[in-house]
């Protein structure tokens, strides 16, 4: 009789085992379709909002009568503000998408390592653009005469914007960049076709 029920205890762990896992494979995938999915209907907005980011770098020169010695400073300085303005309008105007996008991620359950490093990454991005969009929209050639009119001295405003320069050139996207890629191998391994999984990671970071 002990060895019947041994025997049958064996056969009824091995059905159960295979279908557990079978299950977890199916919930991980279903993760993996949702996070997709998420990342999808962001990319429209944050594609849209990147055309802005295609102004940093171009020449910007403010009408503001100086010494021909100071005008590489001044175009230098309104390079800087203006860049840092483009930055913050980006941030702002993708802050709804990744809003929703962070929210639906937040609400997606994984036990998947590479998934949920990608949702945290996500959650980073979301922080730091954040704090971008708190600079001010402000005239880059009113803050450059501000300065002249300062002796040449930073006033509150453009030292403000040299500031949010610096940090936003400099953030470091290193550990954000590979979680990010790491979540869209994950997805592709997860039966995401590779066009679909690579929004996961387009245009963030």
């Amino acid at each position: 009789m002990l060895g019947r029920l041994s025997i049958l205890l064996a056969v009824v762990i091995l059905v159960a085992v295979p279908s557990a896992a079978t299950a977890d494979r199916r919930a991980e995938r279903a993760a993996a379709r949702a996070f997709a999915d998420a990342a999808l209907r962001a990319a429209p907005a944050i594609e849209t909002a990147s055309a802005q980011l295609a102004a940093i770098g171009d020449a910007t020169s403010c009408d503001v009568a100086v010494p021909a010695a100071r005008r590489a400073e001044l175009d230098s300085l309104a390079g800087k503000l203006a860049t840092a303005r483009i930055i913050a309008g980006f941030t702002r105007t993708v802050a709804p998408a990744m809003r929703r996008a962070t929210r639906e991620l937040k609400a997606t359950k994984t036990h998947d390592r590479a998934l949920r490093r990608g949702r945290a990454a996500w959650h980073d991005v979301r922080r730091d653009y954040a704090g971008f969009a708190k600079h001010p929209a402000r005239s880059v050639c009113r803050q450059v005469r501000a300065y002249v009119d300062n002796d040449f001295e930073h006033t509150h405003g453009t030292r403000r914007g040299v500031r949010a320069y610096r940090r936003m050139v400099g953030w470091d996207t290193t550990d954000i960049d590979r979680r990010l890629e790491a979540a869209v191998d994950r997805l592709v391994e997860l039966g995401i076709p590779a066009d679909e999984a690579a929004k996961f990671a387009g245009g963030l970071g």
